[in-house]
């Protein structure tokens, strides 16, 4: 019948990547992590968006992992391509981030914050 399992398991999703063991400042915005994780020698398939690990779970990982990440990740992609070459984005408040939100084990967008779209002048 395979394996079960009574116990109720959590998977510790927010505490994971807030943790500096994992990586390196954790609290502080750095949109180039994982392509600099990447730069290093031999690290460059192991970062990618699409690939499971122990280390990178938002997915899932081993034989139960997503098998629509690949979609998923390219729609990502394409949609915020969109929005980068047709729109000027920014915050409300330029130089202020809104709090954090979470939900369960996980980071949530702010609903409160306020995010500006103009549409680029062609």
């Amino acid at each position: 019948m395979g394996r079960s399992s009574r116990l109720a398991r959590w998977c510790r999703s927010l505490r994971w990547c807030t943790t500096t063991a994992v990586y390196a400042a954790p609290d502080v915005f750095d949109p180039w992590r994982f392509a600099s994780m990447r730069d290093e020698a031999g690290e460059g398939r192991k970062h990618q968006m699409v690939t499971t690990s122990v280390d990178y779970i938002a997915f899932g990982h081993g034989r139960h992992a997503c098998p629509g990440r690949f979609f998923a990740v390219n729609e990502m992609k394409a949609m915020l391509a969109h929005v980068v070459m047709t729109y000027d984005v920014k915050m409300e408040e330029e130089g202020v981030l809104p709090p954090r939100s979470h939900f369960g084990t996980s980071f949530v967008p702010n609903r409160n914050a306020k995010v500006l779209f103009r549409k680029r002048q062609e």
